[in-house]
């Protein structure tokens, strides 16, 4: 709460300045406190439309309220005015994934990865993808990617747990079946 005083304060002396008002937004949604944030943001935007971080961060919260149209939109604005943002790739990623367009999906975690090779968190995004496209080896080789680059990495960690699990379970469910289809048949070819 300090730090939001301090910022609005700031604007008082300053009220045209996107960067606060940026830091307000910020804020707002770590309190989330939605509306407030996307007032600030839309503020910031209209006192600096190049503010890349301000269109970003107002698409995540669009795209946290599922309005995945406006959110793509805010992305792109952010890819548009500074095109190696790697950050507004994969957040770009994760709309489509929302959206169930896992191709498109994909694509943009892999140019979020080109801009920033060590991007843990879009080898998060593209395992999770691969994950949900049923490309389990891929999505383990990502996951562990994530965490390779952020070994402190919790949901990566989690999240290949998860993976690792679901596999295990599905082998042995692969050979109790086969074991119970053997069982099944032997007494049937003596006959």
């Amino acid at each position: 709460q300090q730090a939001l005083d301090i910022y609005k304060k700031a604007i008082s002396f300053k009220p045209n300045n996107s960067e606060i008002h940026y830091n307000i937004g910020n804020i707002y949604r770590s309190q989330n406190k939605l509306n407030d944030a996307i007032k600030s943001y839309n503020k910031s935007i209209l006192i600096n439309p190049n503010n890349f971080k301000a269109h970003n961060n107002l698409g995540i919260i669009l795209q946290d309220l599922s309005k995945f149209e406006s959110a793509f939109k805010s992305f792109k604005t952010a890819i548009l005015i500074n095109t190696d943002y790697a950050e507004a790739f994969n957040n770009i990623s994760l709309t489509l994934r929302d959206q169930n367009k896992l191709g498109e999906s994909i694509k943009n975690s892999q140019q979020a990865i080109a801009l920033n090779p060590k991007y843990s968190n879009a080898y998060n995004n593209l395992a999770a993808t691969y994950q949900k496209e049923g490309k389990l080896l891929k999505a383990i080789e990502n996951f562990n990617k994530a965490v390779l680059y952020k070994s402190d990495y919790a949901d990566a960690f989690i999240n290949l747990n998860h993976l690792l699990v679901q596999c295990w379970v599905d082998i042995n469910n692969y050979f109790e079946n086969k074991k119970t289809i053997k069982e099944k048949l032997i007494p049937l070819l003596k006959t």
